[in-house]
């Protein structure tokens, strides 16, 4: 997703800027972390979630050994005390491209989203190498961040 951005950074119309550790989206903030690290996210996502206005989270459709850990890693942020109640979840289901690659109603009930109700939440597929399904994803999460604040 990374190089997706840092590839049409200046053509596309986000108007994305690359900040350290966060990318600014036009009046948007947006802190990206990678849960893959030794000793997870914990420490450094405890702060963040306190402040959190959306989250979007990437999954990899076409590896389903990894659903089970995925699931785990995105329940355990969603039940944090930390984490609003009425805050926005965009989870990109990546690799969509690849044949087989789960459908986003498929990642959703393998991340077991459809037992969630504390956030509204949405499963959009896309494929960041060329970028499908990105544009998509951050309009949804637009519109749920406008909603989220009525």
């Amino acid at each position: 997703l990374q190089a997706q951005i840092e590839r049409e950074r200046s053509h596309n119309p986000y108007n994305w800027v690359q900040r350290g550790d966060s990318l600014a989206m036009q009046r948007h903030s947006v802190h990206y972390l990678g849960c893959g690290w030794p000793g997870g996210y914990q420490a450094a996502v405890a702060t963040l979630l306190q402040h959190v206005q959306g989250l979007v989270y990437v999954v990899d459709s076409n590896d389903p050994t990894r659903f089970a850990e995925a699931g785990d890693e995105l329940m355990n942020i969603l039940n944090s005390p930390e984490f609003p109640p009425n805050v926005p979840v965009l989870v990109l289901a990546n690799k969509q491209d690849l044949p087989m690659s789960c459908s986003p109603g498929e990642v959703a009930d393998k991340l077991q989203l459809n037992n969630h109700r504390k956030n509204k939440w949405f499963v959009q597929a896309c494929n960041a190498v060329n970028g499908d399904g990105l544009y998509e994803g951050m309009d949804r999460m637009a519109v749920m961040l406008k909603e989220a604040k009525r």
